[in-house]
Order: structure tokens, then sequence, then C-alpha cells
């Protein structure tokens, strides 16, 4: 009897009927896992636990929020006291 663990939580499965067929391809994927390379994930956070990056782009998103707004109020004011300016 074939395992089916792999129906459940695989993207794709590739179910292979003939067993010697089945015995080569587990082989070959087998030395592919072999020859791949090991990744390690290292955590790039300074010793405090401040993350200055992450501060960087939060200032700089705030920044950016601050001039948007205050372009904003800079045209309506221009266009109420030229409105103003013209009814005399």
């Amino acid at each position: 009897m074939a395992s089916r663990s792999g129906e459940e939580n695989a993207e794709h499965v590739v179910e292979i009927v003939h067993a010697a067929l089945a015995e080569r391809m587990a082989a070959v994927v087998d030395a592919l896992a072999q020859r791949a390379p090991v990744v390690s994930v290292q955590s790039s956070s300074s010793e405090s636990g401040f993350d200055w990056g992450a501060a960087g782009v939060g200032a700089g998103a705030a920044g950016g929020l601050v001039l948007i707004a205050a372009g904003g109020f800079g045209v309506a004011y221009r266009a109420r006291t030229r409105r103003d300016y013209a009814a005399g």
C-alpha cells in the first residue's frame, strides 16, 4: 500500500504507479536534496533590541505624510485667500 501522507500537505502531488520508476524518481529527489546548500537565517537586529532600520523607515513615512498634509493645507489656504481677495 502506498503512503498518502503527502496528499494533504503537499502543494503538488505526483502518483507513480510503477514501483521501479517510483524508486528511481525517489533516488533522484534524494540526490538533489543532498546537493542543495544549507541555508541559515540570522537575525539582523541589534543587541539592544531596537531596530534602527525600522525606525528610519517609520520616520521617513511620517515625514512624508507631514509634507503631504502641509502641502494640502497650503493649497487650501491659497484658494481661500484668493477667493476672499476677489470678493473684495
